[in-house]
């Protein structure tokens, strides 16, 4: 996705065109902090860090909770392991799921396309 207008990302991920020279030039040699609209004090985080914070504030505030909604796009995996979206009824929300091929049988019977279930897990 280009950083500004008129700019291109090879399959390197190194930025081109027009944009910022300063950007391009940490791009490519791999600085950190020093981008375009990154002010110096920030904390720069690598994608990694960002995927562990968020991570730790969503598992720390659904503990306990349960989800209700429709099964679609069921696929089960040479694995063993289910692959399914839980669908909102009434609104444009989803989000995808699994279930562990240890899951016991009867709770991966019910899991169906098109099943309403009620979830809860981790």
């Amino acid at each position: 996705m280009p950083l500004f207008p008129g700019d291109s990302v090879d399959t390197s991920g190194s930025a081109s065109g027009s944009g910022d020279p300063r950007l391009r030039s940490a791009v490519a040699s791999g600085e950190r902090g020093d981008a375009v609209g990154a002010d110096p004090e920030d904390e720069v985080l690598s994608v990694a860090e960002l995927d562990r914070r968020i991570k730790r504030v969503l598992e720390g505030s659904t503990d306990g909770i349960s989800v209700s909604g429709e099964v679609a796009g069921l696929r089960e995996v040479a694995s063993g392991h289910m692959y399914f979206t839980l669908k909102d009824e009434q609104e444009d929300a989803s989000i995808g799921c699994v279930m562990y091929r240890t899951a016991p049988v009867r709770a991966r019977r019910l899991v169906v396309d098109g099943a309403r279930v009620v979830l809860s897990g981790r």
